[in-house]
């Protein structure tokens, strides 16, 4: 995976922002810009071998098969390629950053 920056595309999905929103083990984290001008997530993986894109299509496969699960945002398009060279995605709704979605109770109860 090379350097990700604003404008590159994903299918019609366009990187928004200059930093992503995040990264982990598997991928990062970006705003990206639909046909619709609607803002959404991507998460692009990171790195190659195929451990990884194992644990990646692992990941898009529980997403597909558990679209309502609470708490887990719905897959709403994906990419994965075993090409050498081509970059595997998917593209979810943004979500509210925790703190936000809280407010001024931190310690809600369940």
């Amino acid at each position: 995976m090379g350097r990700i920056r604003a404008g590159q595309r994903y299918g019609e999905w366009k990187i928004v922002g200059e930093e992503p929103l995040g990264a982990g083990g598997n991928g990062q984290v970006w705003r990206v810009e639909g046909s619709d001008s609607q803002l959404k997530a991507i998460k692009i993986l990171s790195g190659r071998g195929m451990y990884r894109l194992d644990r990646f299509r692992d990941e898009v496969a529980f997403l597909i098969t558990h679209p309502d699960t609470t708490g887990i945002l719905p897959l709403l398009d994906y990419h994965i390629s075993n090409e050498p060279g081509e970059t595997s995605w998917y593209v979810m709704p943004m979500a509210t950053p925790i703190r936000q979605a809280l407010g001024s109770d931190p310690n809600p109860t369940w």
